[in-house]
């Protein structure tokens, strides 16, 4: 009979969107992959790291270790895993689990749509019923639930026996409550409307039996070989700390649900464990939102009108939901079909559209990308427990019809969007930073950022892309990136560079690529020192040019000479680089390989800035010198960013590196006077 119905041609345009809707799931569990750009997850429990690759060993649910949840789930995975390993392994060895797993829940996916059209149909003619399936097939949030996790199950189990009590198909009613419940403990929610729209009492009771004595068929097997482990995972949901609830707040935890690791499963006994204890009087919550439950429950209403009793299911799974200890990010499928039956329009729209953002905003967002932000963190969990309010008012006015209260809810839609507008450009910025702390201090590099990040004016020069993203967000102060990865790109950006002045950061990450950059800057700017961070080399160079050269014959011990040299006349302010060319001659092979220093000396004759090393940026070493070659060596000298205005002298000369023995002059000096170099004011901003 309900074959002939949904095919025939009144239902035509249901079949369509039922096709539409599978094929699409169908792609998408080929296709794409849970989690985007934010998270690479495949979703479900992976294999490897969860608790189905423990039947590599040998060891099963509720056998050898109990779960948190009952057990036809488990079940369920292990067999799709132990199937799965009878294919060979594609490059990534976690497809045929996942594929496994996303056509086992297919059928309750297309399920739940199917059964928002019956239930839909029950009080609205077949347009209507369209309208609200094509409102539930267009949500994003099914799809990529169903794609992550089990709970499109006991949803499918949930409706199923909301359906068929409102048919008045009580006895399989309880089927589907008992399956339910051994799947998830939430279809049992149905149980009392089964009580109020049965025909009878012996009906609702002989529901209610077959819901029990399913529940215990399930479970007989494993009560027999373990009946502990079975206890344990009823257990532990009533031991669990909050999670992700204003209770939750409350109790001072910002953080999602945690459970007891998979290796302490093995003894039942660590499911009584609280690992984060709840300091509420949870009796007293209970009993409050048990009277307000029993005080609706018994408030005289038309249950023989199915969508009464649809609203009336929609309100206690959305105060179960406010009631509960913990809340995860999947269990908006449990909301979202009872807006699409009750709420099929554009207020209903923005219920949902809120909802799944929410959904977004707290996971991965809050949780993954902003795991520091609690005032973020409690903002989204706040604004949904305020929609949740919202659809239980919602629901209450459609079992309670007045227009007062229609009146008051009416402004309710927009006034949440312009909360979560309000909200979100308020927290905007906040979370931004947020964002950009966390990011940096996971990032390998965050030493390298933070100090050359925050170091004075300058251009960083990058071979690497990925150290390129890495660095730029937290460029400021007049800083600049340049990333130069080919030849092209050297004959485009190396030109621009030169025409540059201050300072030159070549970051260098073990890339082949820097090697032609750092040939450039150590020929055409000023080598200034460098810096390691882990495997990370800096090298500092000033970028400018010179002035004009002074001619000298200064000749030093072992046939050196300085015939020349010039310096960068300014105006130099405290910070800067000060750039210096020298040029040197050797009158005879020289056999030591002597380091060239220039130092800045103090009124007291100290150096206050200086820079050391092998002439020509280390690539002409003085052994490598020709009789009356010329050898031009640049350096430059980071001056302190405290160094007082004033005149200071530069001097430079040669040592030995390996004795610190310096070269001489005739007159027995050993170092040259070049010159006074004068450090300006800085001016005034």
């Amino acid at each position: 009979m309900f074959s002939r119905q949904l095919f025939d041609r009144r239902q035509r345009e249901f079949a369509l969107l039922l096709l539409l809707f599978a094929s699409f799931r169908l792609m998408a569990l080929l296709l794409y992959r849970p989690g985007g750009y934010i998270l690479e997850w495949y979703g479900y429990y992976l294999p490897n790291v969860s608790f189905v690759a423990l039947s590599d060993q040998g060891a099963y649910p509720f056998i050898h270790y109990w779960m948190e949840y009952p057990p036809i789930f488990p079940w369920l995975a292990v067999v799709v895993y132990r199937l799965s390993l009878l294919l060979p392994p594609w490059n990534d060895a976690r497809l045929w689990f996942q594929l496994g797993m996303g056509l086992a829940l297919l059928p309750f996916e297309i399920g739940n749509l199917v059964l928002v059209y019956r239930l839909a149909h029950l009080w609205q003619d077949a347009a209507g019923a369209l309208r609200s399936s094509w409102f539930y097939a267009l949500l994003f949030a099914p799809l990529f639930t169903w794609m992550g996790w089990f709970d499109p199950m006991p949803l499918f189990f949930l409706l199923l026996a909301l359906y068929l009590t409102l048919t008045q198909r009580t006895s399989r009613a309880g089927i589907a409550i008992g399956l339910g419940f051994m799947t998830k403990l939430l279809p049992a929610l149905i149980l009392p409307v089964v009580w109020r729209t049965a025909p009878t009492r012996r009906e609702a009771l002989r529901a209610t039996g077959t819901a029990v004595a399913t529940a215990l068929a399930v479970a007989a097997p494993f009560l027999w070989i373990r009946a502990d482990l079975l206890a344990a995972s009823f257990i532990s949901p009533l031991r669990r700390g909050s999670w992700e609830t204003v209770w939750a707040l409350l109790d001072g935890y910002y953080s999602g649900g945690i459970v007891t690791s998979l290796a302490d499963r093995f003894d039942p006994a660590t499911a009584a464990i609280t690992l984060h204890p709840s300091h509420l009087p949870w009796p007293l919550i209970t009993l409050a939102f048990g009277l307000v439950g029993l005080w609706l429950y018994l408030r005289p209403i038309d249950w023989k009108a199915p969508r009464t009793a649809v609203a009336f299911a929609g309100l206690t799974v959305s105060l179960f939901m406010l009631w509960s200890k913990g809340y995860s990010p999947q269990f908006i499928i449990y909301l979202l079909p009872f807006v699409a039956l009750l709420l099929p329009n554009l207020r209903g729209g923005t219920y949902a559209v809120l909802l799944g953002l929410a959904n977004l905003a707290e996971w991965p967002v809050a949780q993954l990308m902003l795991p520091g932000d609690k005032a973020l963190f409690a903002a989204v969990i706040v604004f949904r427990t305020l929609l949740l309010v919202a659809l239980a008012l919602e629901y209450g006015a459609i079992l309670f019809p007045r227009e007062r209260l229609r009146r008051l809810l009416q402004p309710l839609p927009a006034l949440l969007t312009l909360l979560a507008i309000m909200g979100s450009t308020i927290a905007a910025p906040s979370a931004f930073a947020a964002y950009r702390t966390a990011r940096l201090q996971a990032d390998p590099y965050h030493e390298a950022i933070r100090s050359l990040a925050a170091g004075p004016p300058a251009t960083f020069l990058f071979a690497d892309r990925d150290l390129y993203r890495r660095f730029y967000p937290y460029l400021a102060n007049g800083q600049q990136a340049r990333l130069i990865t080919s030849a092209q790109g050297r004959k485009a950006g190396l030109p621009w560079l030169a025409q540059q002045t201050g300072r030159l950061w070549l970051l260098d990450s073990n890339t082949p690529e820097v090697a032609p950059l750092r040939d450039w800057a150590d020929q055409n700017a000023f080598p200034a020192g460098g810096k390691w961070f882990d495997t990370l080399r800096a090298d500092l160079y000033g970028l400018g040019d010179v002035g004009p050269e002074h001619t000298l014959n200064a000749p030093f011990s072992a046939g050196i000479r300085l015939d020349a040299w010039a310096h960068d006349e300014g105006p130099l302010y405290a910070g800067d680089i000060l750039r210096l060319r020298l040029v040197w001659e050797a009158d005879r092979p020289v056999t030591v390989s002597e380091q060239v220093f220039v130092h800045l000396l103090g009124p007291d004759g100290r150096p206050l800035a200086q820079h050391d090393g092998i002439p020509a940026a280390g690539r002409r070493p003085t052994t490598s010198w020709q009789p009356r070659e010329r050898i031009a060596d640049a350096h430059g000298i980071p001056l302190p960013p405290d160094l007082p205005p004033g005149d200071y002298e530069l001097v430079a000369g040669l040592y030995d590196p390996a004795t610190g023995q310096r070269l001489n002059l005739p007159d027995g000096t050993d170092h040259l006077r070049l010159g006074r170099i004068t450090i300006s004011s800085r001016r005034a901003k």
